[in-house]
C-alpha cells in the first residue's frame, strides 16, 4: 500500500468529520460514533505523515 501524504490525509479525515457532523444531524448516534472514530484515526496518521515529511526535509537540509 502506498503511503498517503499529509494533504491526502488530512483530506479523507475532514471529510468523515463532515459526514459524521450529517449523521449527527440525521440523529443516527451509531453512524456518528464509527465516522467520528474513523476521522479521528485519520487525523492521528494526517500528523504522522506531517512529521515524516518535516523529518525527511530535515534530513534532506543536512545532507544526510
Amino acid at each position: 500500500m502506498a503511503e498517503l501524504s499529509y494533504e491526502q490525509l488530512q483530506a479523507r479525515a475532514l471529510d468523515n468529520a463532515d459526514q459524521s457532523w450529517s449523521a449527527a444531524g440525521a440523529d443516527k448516534a451509531a453512524a456518528e460514533a464509527r465516522l467520528l472514530a474513523i476521522a479521528q484515526i485519520q487525523a492521528l496518521l494526517a500528523v504522522g505523515a506531517a512529521l515524516r515529511e518535516v523529518a525527511s526535509a530535515i534530513r534532506e537540509g543536512h545532507g544526510d
